[in-house]
């Protein structure tokens, strides 16, 4: 069983994986080869960052590697740069590395994502065995979150996301396992890691910090004191920090000549004019404007991108908007609530773990500026969300597969998050907000679409996006085909899992 499991999952993401033969350069990677093809939105700046440090020995970009990479490029002191965190850049240097010698620069990039996802589904199988799901609970529950939601998008692009999955799913796994010395370091360590793959996971992964503080400072409190005991010992985890940090400080004195400025807080660059001169957003005409307006400021600041203004909104996209919303993409992860009650009658800190963190990843990405994730697939920012809340169906499915109504529902609503977001991971991540929609239909005068209907519409306008089909299996098959193919393979697997699970397991508990 585990070695299908892994299989199989790897299998259908090497499928999906997205991607064209050849080795992107500084002179041809502005051509629509690129920019029209494999590359959307902010993947640019990313790869940006990879190919530069490589290939170019520089944490600065070109103006032409600039050009490539906006609008997700900042200006300071000379330099072009990214304005995301570099850890995801440096964690995929090796796929860049390893798929220059073959041709595929490119594609051996996105498959470093892919790998990361892979091992999300590890972890969360893992993770519900822990819990106390069963094995085969924990497969149906960790294929759910790879097929089943928006993250089976984001596992074959370059984007941040999964990697910043992978070091909040490993310390919650390193603390719900033990809490010895070692285990402790490397939990501190991942979380400054995760600080440099995305900025905004300081914030995320706060209930983690706090969790392990506990672990260090007993707290007990009794009728008329409060006893607080601090294991000296565990105090020197806190050394796990330590290489993330420095390496941080190293990147940002090399940029700016200071170890304090982040890339992300710089100047944006608006255009790249023909002599390689930036035009800054601060240059452009309808800034003063801008500026009375929101009252923006021009030096930006880290925790500038927050307002709670902003959270009702925020809400409101994430949960229920047909442009982003739960509801609309991955409806199944619902499932999981029945799962609270069942762990927290455990009494165990679990539940209180996992709930903090899913309601820190909402509430932080509601008071995000662009709770939209400019053009995308779903909530991408809710990736943490799904995996944690397809922790919680695993628990569930010990109740569930006993109501045949319920489990009904499961096999049906799964099979129609199956069918939509394999439809994102076969096309392309990249689609407008409503509001962005909206405004584009008032200067075209032409209907834009803003859910996942775009993905259908480009199935057949533009095909697949996927490597694998742009190599070989587009010779047989046409795109609808391929992605027929993809989609009923994973919904015969899954509904196939649960009806199993409820007959197999059934079975056992009466044998019992």
């Amino acid at each position: 069983m585990d070695v299908f499991y892994i299989l199989f999952c790897a299998i259908v993401l090497f499928m999906t994986v997205a991607g064209i033969y050849g080795n992107p350069s500084a002179e041809s990677i502005n051509q629509d080869l690129w920019k029209k093809g494999p590359f959307e939105f902010a993947q640019r700046a990313r790869f940006a960052l990879t190919y530069s440090f490589v290939e170019e020995k520089s944490l600065a970009l070109s103006a032409s590697m600039a050009k490539f990479a906006l609008p997700d490029i900042g200006y300071k002191n000379g330099k072009y740069v990214s304005l995301f965190a570099p850890g995801t850049s440096f964690v995929t240097a090796p796929g860049y590395i390893l798929g220059n010698i073959f041709g595929i620069s490119q594609f051996g990039t996105y498959l470093v994502i892919a790998v990361f996802a892979l091992l999300n589904t590890v972890l969360v199988r893992l993770i519900s065995q822990k819990l106390g799901a069963s094995k085969m609970a924990a497969s149906v529950a960790s294929f759910i979150f790879l097929f089943a939601t928006p993250a089976f998008s984001y596992a074959v692009n370059l984007y941040q996301h999964h990697v910043s999955a992978f070091l909040l799913l490993s310390c919650v796994y390193l603390l719900v396992t033990s809490q010895s010395i070692p285990k402790m370091i490397l939990v501190w360590f991942l979380y400054g890691v995760a600080v440099l793959v995305d900025y905004p996971n300081g914030v995320l992964m706060l209930p983690v910090v706090i969790y392990a503080l506990l672990k260090i400072l007993k707290i007990k409190a009794e009728e008329n004191n409060v006893q607080a005991r601090l294991n000296l010992r565990k105090m020197f985890t806190f050394l796990g920090l330590v290489p993330p940090i420095l390496f941080l400080f190293w990147f940002n004195k090399s940029l700016f000549n200071t170890p304090y400025q982040l890339t992300g807080t710089v100047q944006d660059v608006v255009d790249i004019r023909p002599d390689g001169s930036p035009l800054l957003y601060t240059q452009t005409k309808n800034f003063v404007e801008q500026l009375k307006e929101s009252q923006l400021a021009i030096n930006k600041s880290a925790l500038g991108f927050f307002n709670t203004r902003n959270l009702i909104n925020g809400l409101y996209t994430h949960l229920v908007s047909p442009d982003r919303g739960i509801i609309y993409y991955t409806p199944v992860i619902l499932f999981g609530l029945l799962g609270f009650s069942k762990l927290r009658r455990r009494g165990s800190g679990e539940f209180s773990l996992l709930t903090s963190i899913i309601g820190v990843n909402l509430i932080l990405y509601s008071m995000w500026g662009d709770p939209w994730g400019g053009w995308s697939f779903g909530s991408r920012y809710l990736i943490p969300t799904y995996a944690l809340m397809t922790i919680f169906i695993a628990v569930a499915l010990a109740d569930i597969k006993k109501n045949t109504l319920l489990l009904f529902l499961l096999v049906v609503i799964t099979g129609y998050c199956v069918s939509v977001n394999s439809l994102g991971a076969v096309t392309a991540s990249g689609n407008p907000p409503k509001v962005e929609a909206e405004s584009l239909e008032a200067k075209s005068g032409q209907k834009e679409k803003y859910t996942f209907e775009r993905n259908w519409d480009t199935l057949f306008i533009r095909g697949s996006e996927s490597f694998l089909y742009n190599g070989y299996a587009a010779k047989y098959v046409g795109p609808l085909a391929y992605y027929l193919i993809v989609t009923t393979t994973l919904v015969i697997v899954l509904s196939s899992s649960l009806l199993s699970l409820a007959f197999f397991e059934k079975n056992e508990d009466s044998i019992k």
